[in-house]
C-alpha cells in the first residue's frame, strides 16, 4: 500500500495529502455563508453561459458544482434551493431556444431529478463523513483512556513492588526472631 502511494505521488508530482490539505485549509477560511454566495454566483454564471451558448448537457453537469457546494456546506435544503435555481436557469434557456413543450418538460424533469438527487447524495455523504469523524474521535479518546489506565496500572505495580520488598524483609526478620526466641510472647 505504501509503495502504491509512493508511486502515485511520484508519478503525479504532488503528495496525495497536499491537495486535500489545501482544500481543507481553504474550506476552513470560508464561512458557510460565503460558500453559499459562491454557489449562487456560480449557478448564475452557468445560467448565463447556458443561455448564451444553448448547449444543454455540459451546463447541466456544471450546475452540479454549486449545488454540491451548497449541499455539502449548508445542507440538503440549500442544495435543493440551488437545484430549483438551476432548474429555472435551464427552463429559461430552453424557452429561449424555442424547444417544444414536451422537450422542455422532459429536460426540466430530468435536470430537476438529477439536481435534487445530487443534492441528497452529497448531503448524505456529508452526514456519513461527520459520523465517521465522530466515531474516529471516540476511538481515539478510548485509546487515550486505555493508555492512561495502562500507565496507572504500571505505576500501581511499581508502588506495590516498592512497598512489598521492605515488608517482606520485615516479615522475614520477624519470623526469624520468633523462631530464634525462646520467649513465648514473641
Amino acid at each position: 500500500m505504501a509503495t502504491t502511494d509512493a508511486l502515485t505521488s511520484t508519478a503525479s508530482g504532488t503528495h496525495p495529502a497536499s491537495t486535500s490539505q489545501a482544500i481543507e485549509r481553504l474550506a476552513n477560511r470560508l464561512s458557510g455563508r460565503s460558500i453559499l454566495l459562491i454557489a449562487i454566483l456560480l449557478t448564475a454564471l452557468f445560467g448565463v453561459g447556458d443561455r448564451l451558448t444553448g448547449v444543454e448537457l455540459p451546463f447541466t453537469i456544471l450546475y452540479l458544482l454549486p449545488i454540491g457546494l451548497a449541499a455539502w456546506w449548508q445542507g440538503e435544503r440549500a442544495g435543493v434551493a440551488l437545484s430549483t435555481l438551476a432548474t429555472a436557469s435551464v427552463a429559461f434557456s430552453l424557452l429561449h431556444d424555442r424547444v417544444s413543450p414536451f422537450g422542455i418538460a422532459w429536460n426540466l424533469g430530468g435536470a430537476a431529478v438529477l439536481f435534487v438527487a445530487a443534492s441528497w447524495v452529497i448531503a448524505q455523504l456529508r452526514a456519513d463523513v461527520e459520523r465517521e469523524r465522530a466515531m474516529r474521535r471516540m476511538a481515539v479518546d478510548q485509546l487515550r483512556h486505555a493508555e492512561r489506565l495502562n500507565v496507572i496500572g504500571t505505576l500501581a505495580a511499581g508502588v506495590a513492588h516498592e512497598l512489598g520488598t521492605p515488608l517482606n524483609v520485615i516479615s522475614a526478620c520477624a519470623a526469624w526472631i520468633a523462631e530464634s526466641s525462646r520467649d513465648e510472647l514473641v
